[in-house]
């Protein structure tokens, strides 16, 4: 049985992360601004396997927080799950404002949690048992112009893994996972959710599963470390 911190687990991606650890009798450390129902139905029925951890916000206080909660845990993985997607602001005076929401979400929340995790097992005497999956997008490689501020955080989130790869090997392996459509979003309208597709080789919506499947392949392998994997049906060399 592994012991396992997840943030961003309120809804989507990170609650199914917790769903599947928690089924397979693993104990998970899910971070999540506010606990909401799904998570306090998941609290009561794996009373002894689930911990929620209310960080309030996703930035380095809320990191200070986080980590003060599992300061005496055994973590196995981490997996850095949080994410704000919006397109850029258009107004001058907001932008800053905005920009750093997302640096603070995609780079410094998980930067201070990775940091806590690599200087806690930098002396460990085992190899590579230790793990860290930073979920990016594939937008980090071939940014969209619309969600520009949203792709180069994302980037930077990227260039972290593999820094903190060198950093802190051989006791840590580090890699990402970049998702593409897997999921849409109620809000997404018939004819967006039609041009993605067009765009993507395999034509259909992945579902979290397939990325859920792609980090027990990373944990499995023994042998991975500062690597990317997309997990896009295609897209992303079919998208212009």
């Amino acid at each position: 049985m592994k012991t396992i911190l997840i943030t961003g687990c309120g809804r989507r991606l990170g609650f199914g992360l917790v769903q599947n650890y928690l089924s397979k009798g693993d104990t998970v450390f899910a971070v999540t601004r506010t606990i909401n129902d799904g998570l306090a139905q998941l609290r009561q029925q794996y009373p002894d396997k689930l911990k929620v951890i209310e960080c309030g916000e996703y930035n380095a206080a809320g990191g200070m927080k986080t980590i003060e909660s599992i300061a005496d845990a055994d973590i196995d993985i981490v997996i850095n799950n949080a994410s704000l997607y919006e397109d850029d602001e258009r107004q001058l005076g907001a932008i800053a404002d905005k920009f750093q929401r997302f640096f603070e979400v995609h780079m410094l929340f998980p930067t201070v949690i990775n940091e806590w995790f690599g200087q806690k097992y930098a002396l460990s005497s085992e190899v590579g048992a230790k793990n860290v999956i930073n979920i990016t997008d594939i937008f980090a490689d071939n940014p969209s112009q619309a969600s520009s501020h949203y792709c180069s955080t994302k980037a930077g989130l990227e260039s972290l893994t593999k820094s903190l790869a060198k950093k802190y090997a051989p006791q840590l392996r580090v890699n990402s996972v970049q998702p593409g459509p897997v999921k849409f979003l109620p809000s997404h309208s018939e004819a967006s959710i039609k041009k993605v597709l067009s765009e993507t080789l395999l034509a259909s919506e992945g579902g979290f599963e397939c990325l859920i499947d792609t980090i027990e392949f990373i944990v499995n392998n023994h042998y991975l470390t500062g690597v990317s994997i997309k997990v896009d049906g295609g897209r992303s060399i079919n998208r212009g």
